[in-house]
């Protein structure tokens, strides 16, 4: 009787609208479908969508008839209902749609988006004129004989009907049609080809006499099995059972003799079997011990001392006091107790030593997630995971008992969740800007770990000032690091005035004579040097020096970047280039200069200063392929860089004993940004890049170039007087209503009109000053007013924290859906950034 009732589901589906949809379950599917499976669906005339099942339930839609689901993609869940749960808290937290939390927490190769589109497959390939079709069926297949890829438009254009999604899904289920999506991202397994003995050469006399045979005929055939046999006694010497021995065929056959190979596979010499091993076989230093100094130790248990009251420290530890190592002894005593870790980095791809020691440590045991994985890299961790989960009635232990990731992992499969690391926890990089949903990683893990009962620390030798102020609050517990790991000391810093340089005549281009007289020491001490520039690029604009016209985007109101290794000018928001102006477009003058300085530039100068020093950049530009940071940090560790140039990147997870002198070339650019954290953000760059020298038993030198020596962050910063900065910023914070004493909510108006921009933005402030007063800022333009061909308008809502979060977001809510309805909100985009950083 169970299959005969007619039941529904309620699914998410990767768009940004504020409902689930309904859809009607196949009778005979009814005992199959639970929620977290991933399912296919039709949506709108011609579309196909991968959604997950949130319910099931026996009530039809009230307004629209049910369409049926299409196809069943899982056996089992792929999402669980702690997932869900976080995804509708932050949803509702940050104010954006369901669908968009999906779209951002399922990797690419687990989902089928965009417009549908369809290629033949194998079987049809090769035999289309034996299957029984129709006559539409034919000319599809003809037509993807000539074109391999069509969409469902294409096709509705060739067979002259206005739907053919029926048509397309019988063909599918003949298995003449494979959906495109499916091919191009479903996750393909690694698999490693072994090779077993075939039975008939076990007998000793058969194996004796086809060795003979090929000794005399075929003597490379020989080898691969006298290869083969060489490793099989080692295996049976270890106690292996024969029917156990399975041995790599990459190990016994060179690249070069698959031939020969194929020869003894037409002789039935090896029966093959494929395994899935996997792309992440980390192999574990069992040598690998580091003893933990006794400053570190008391660290280690006044955290677990917090922990007992509270579910979340703050560890403020100075640059190179050795955080890393607690983090990891603290991972290792969690999963002894037989839960998870999840270990954040603000930009994994930056921080290749910390996973390096992660890897060291717990070999197979760890697993790495972050953007730069391929989709079937993300995948194959996913289900990784998963299948950990689907095991636990078997009391097998977790296959990846620690995840190093980006803010992404956060929405990984987890299920047994002990402890999460927020590394650099006072980075802005853990805030995702665009798209939806603009979550914070590091209060999203917050919540997280509130849902497994699971501890949190933080880390950082610069917290941020609302976590400083939690820990002061007692609302977290706080731990402080002071003394340098070893016999390291903290470096020492000098301030040099290059105005006072400049009169004096001794800047040779961007380098004072101090900073070149230290490089040129360290050079000869066999020492290496970090230089700090955050700009890429060649020059920032380029001037013309009769009118002062400079070269801007199409499409952004910014200036072009000059990238002198591609000879383009270039805009750093939309990707638009072109090739560098031989005149003024305003008067023709031919006077154009090149002004500003970015990376590619100092790192010319470095070249000509410095001829016999062995140079690298390291910046946005330089390190676009996926292992080119890697390579970078390795020839830096390695000791084949002399001197490093870089952006922010430099200030990230680097470890480097060699190091013993920084230059901070241009201080004051991190001083300028227009933002109530730009004191706070500025003294967090220079103390990390600074932190960068003399992390060893000789004290490092900090040389930071400035016109304003003076400055009280930059006078903080070599001080690294962080709780001075912090009571200073605290009082400002508190008399203008920002964080952590007030909350904030950014509304930014787009559209491709500044009129109708400029209008909606002022209706729309009206609107919300009647909710909230004077504690509305704006409209403004921001810095930048149009990106991308889009005019912006920002408007700024300051919350009093008292305030019930839940009723304010219901009020917003109804406003925009009030503000919707209106013509002129129906032509601009409202985008909701909640806790702007």
């Amino acid at each position: 009787m169970q299959n005969r009732i007619t039941k529904f589901a309620d699914i998410v589906l990767p768009i940004a609208l504020p409902s689930l949809f309904t859809y009607r379950i196949p009778k005979e599917w009814n005992d199959l479908v639970m929620p977290g499976i991933r399912v296919i669906v039709p949506f709108g005339k011609n579309k196909l969508f991968t959604g997950i099942i949130r319910t099931v339930h026996e009530n039809p839609p009230i307004t629209y008839e049910a369409k049926y689901i299409d196809t069943l993609l899982d056996e089992i869940p792929i999402v669980s209902e702690i997932q869900f749960k976080f995804w509708e808290w932050m949803s509702l937290y940050y104010m954006c749609h369901i669908g968009e939390v999906m779209q951002a927490a399922l990797p690419n190769g687990l989902k089928i988006t965009s417009e549908t589109k369809v290629v033949l497959s194998d079987v049809a390939k090769q035999k289309p004129d034996i299957l029984n079709l129709h006559s539409n069926e034919y000319k599809i297949i003809e037509a993807l004989l000539v074109k391999e890829i069509l969409s469902l438009a294409e096709i509705s254009k060739i067979i002259d009907i206005k739907n053919p999604l029926g048509i397309v899904k019988r063909m599918v289920d003949k298995g003449i049609l494979l959906l495109y999506e499916s091919i191009e991202e479903k996750y393909k397994p690694k698999l490693t080809t072994y090779l077993s003995l075939n039975n008939k050469y076990k007998d000793e006399n058969t194996l004796n006499e086809l060795i003979n045979l090929l000794e005399k005929k075929a003597y490379k055939q020989m080898e691969i099995v006298m290869r083969f046999l060489q490793r099989r006694q080692s295996e049976l010497l270890k106690g292996i059972k024969e029917a156990e021995i399975f041995i790599k065929k990459k190990d016994i056959v060179p690249t070069e003799d698959n031939t020969s190979f194929l020869a003894l596979m037409k002789k039935e010499v090896f029966d093959v079997k494929e395994i899935d091993a996997g792309r992440f076989k980390f192999e574990m230093d069992t040598n690998y011990h580091k003893v933990l100094n006794t400053e570190q130790e008391s660290a280690l248990h006044a955290i677990k001392r917090n922990f007992e009251d509270k579910k979340h420290c703050l560890l403020h530890g100075l640059t190179g006091t050795g955080k890393t190592e607690i983090y990891i002894q603290l991972a290792e005593d969690t999963i002894q107790q037989g839960k998870q870790v999840l270990y954040l980095l603000p930009e994994i791809a930056l921080t290749g030593q910390i996973i390096n020691r992660v890897q060291q440590k717990f070999g197979a045991r760890a697993a790495i997630y972050h953007s730069r994985m391929t989709n079937h890299e993300r995948v194959e961790v996913w289900q990784n995971i998963l299948n950990d989960y689907s095991n636990q009635a078997l009391n097998t232990r977790p296959h990846f008992d620690i995840i190093v990731g980006a803010r992404s992992s956060l929405f990984l499969p987890l299920h047994n969740l002990g402890l999460i690391i927020i590394d650099e926890e006072h980075d802005a990089s853990y805030k995702q800007q665009d798209p939806a949903p603009r979550y914070h990683a590091k209060d999203s893990a917050i919540y997280l770990a509130q849902l497994f009962n699971a501890n949190v620390l933080l880390g950082s030798a610069t917290p941020s000032l609302e976590s400083y102020y939690l820990a002061h609050e007692q609302k977290f517990g706080y731990v402080k690091l002071m003394n340098r790991f070893g016999e390291a000391v903290m470096p020492k810093w000098r301030i040099i005035d290059i105005k006072e340089e400049e009169r004096n005549k001794t800047m040779q281009q961007s380098f004072s004579l101090p900073l070149i007289h230290a490089i040129n020491t360290a050079i000869s001490n066999h020492e290496q040097i970090i230089l700090f520039q955050n700009r890429r690029g060649f020059s920032p604009y380029t001037e013309c020096q009769e009118c002062a016209w400079t070269p801007t985007c199409l499409n952004c109101d910014v200036s072009l970047t000059y990238h002198k290794s591609l000879h383009l000018l270039r805009c750093h928001y939309c990707g638009y280039s072109t090739k560098p102006y031989s005149e003024c477009s305003s008067c023709a003058s031919t006077h154009l200069l090149f002004k500003g300085l970015g990376t590619e530039r100092i790192e010319e100068e470095v070249e000509l200063l410095f001829p016999n020093a062995k140079v690298a950049r390291l910046d946005l530009d330089s390190t676009r392929s996926k292992h080119a940071y890697n390579q970078i940090m390795n020839d830096f560790a390695d000791g084949q860089i002399d001197i490093l140039i870089g952006t922010q990147m430099v200030t990230k997870g680097l470890d480097f004993s060699n190091v013993n002198v920084v230059g901070i070339l241009n201080a004051d650019q991190v001083l300028k940004f227009p933002d109530f954290r730009s004191h706070e953000r500025a003294f967090q760059t220079l103390v990390q890049v600074g932190g960068r020298a003399g992390r060893r038993k000789k004290q490092g030198m900090v040389f930071l170039q400035t016109a304003q020596p003076n400055h009280p962050v930059i006078q903080l910063a070599m001080q690294n007087a962080v709780d001075a900065l912090f009571e200073k910023e605290l009082l400002e914070r508190e008399q203008f209503h920002y964080p952590p004493f007030y909350r904030m909510i950014e509304f930014n108006i787009l559209s491709p009109q500044r009129e109708l921009t400029d209008e909606a933005a002022l209706i729309f402030s009206e609107s919300l000053r009647a909710l909230f007063k004077d504690l509305v800022l704006g409209p403004q333009t921001p810095s930048i007013g149009r990106i991308k061909n889009l005019y912006l308008k920002r408007i700024l809502v300051k919350l009093k924290k008292e305030w019930a979060y839940k009723k304010v977001r219901q009020e917003i809510n109804e406003l925009l859906v009030q503000q919707s309805k209106l013509d002129i909100f129906k032509k601009v985009k409202i985008q909701v950034n909640v806790d702007p950083v």
